[in-house]
């Protein structure tokens, strides 16, 4: 019997994974809404790409503001966390 190259798919190792990406991501959006950071990226991330929206929202909630960073070798996204750029005078 051949052994199979796939992993299995183990869905406790999947959330407590997508719970510590957003975990990062909250910390983020609170040190960039509370002016330790101008910007902060979140990389490296397993799930960027599924916690997007959420990720915009809670950032939005803080007047922030979240901007995917997609590599063409990676899955997922790394997130941008950062205060929007002021208006030109």
């Amino acid at each position: 019997m051949e052994k199979s190259e796939h992993a299995t798919f183990d869905a406790s190792a999947a959330t407590a994974k997508l719970d510590q990406e957003l975990n990062l991501v909250v910390n983020a959006v609170d040190a960039v809404a509370a002016g330790t950071f101008r910007s902060v990226t979140v990389a490296g991330m397993r799930f960027g790409e599924e916690l997007l929206p959420q990720a915009r929202q809670l950032a939005e909630a803080r007047g922030l503001a979240v901007q995917p960073l997609f590599s063409t070798d990676e899955h997922g996204a790394d997130l941008l966390v950062e205060r929007p750029a002021e208006p030109a005078r």
